[in-house]
């Protein structure tokens, strides 16, 4: 999986990529996609490895959710928004 951390703390996990600005991205290429994403001020590209299965839960009814600078989008996780913890 492919992780943003922001400033705050929160974890981002990315829910889907495209290859509309970086010509020829692929899901094997992803792990590089930290170096050419400009990212503001203290948040963090990351890849790694889920140790159980991915549950997105929006809370409240609503999603937190998020796109780069290159179009790729990225859902929030944490307590009542998924069972992952960064």
């Amino acid at each position: 999986m492919y992780l943003l951390d922001d400033p705050k703390g929160r974890t981002w996990i990315m829910t889907s990529y495209t290859d509309k600005i970086v010509t020829g991205l692929t899901i094997d290429k992803l792990e590089t996609l930290g170096s050419l994403l400009t990212l503001p001020p203290g948040w963090k590209f990351r890849a790694a490895a889920l140790d159980k299965e991915l549950v997105l839960v929006a809370k409240s009814g609503s999603a937190a959710t998020m796109l780069d600078d290159k179009e790729n989008s990225y859902d929030l996780t944490g307590a009542g928004q998924s069972n992952f913890s960064p």
